[in-house]
């Protein structure tokens, strides 16, 4: 990503930026809200599917709701 930098005396010269983690944040939040709710929820449900394999969640249980 280029950003334009100001000097007194010359013309905006292009400034190559290599993009912080404060960058990657902000295009993945903004992709993200391009989605339709459709999608955000299939990409949900994809994250948990993938947190229950991993062991990294354990499955809501259905027997606190009795």
């Amino acid at each position: 990503m280029k950003t334009l930098t100001k000097t007194p005396n010359k013309v905006a010269e292009p400034k190559e930026r290599w993009g912080t983690f404060e960058d990657a944040e902000f295009w993945r939040k903004e992709d993200f809200l391009r989605w339709s709710p459709a999608q955000r929820l299939n990409w949900l449900r994809e994250m948990l599917t993938l947190a229950y394999r991993s062991g990294a969640i354990k499955p809501y249980s259905q027997e606190i709701m009795k």
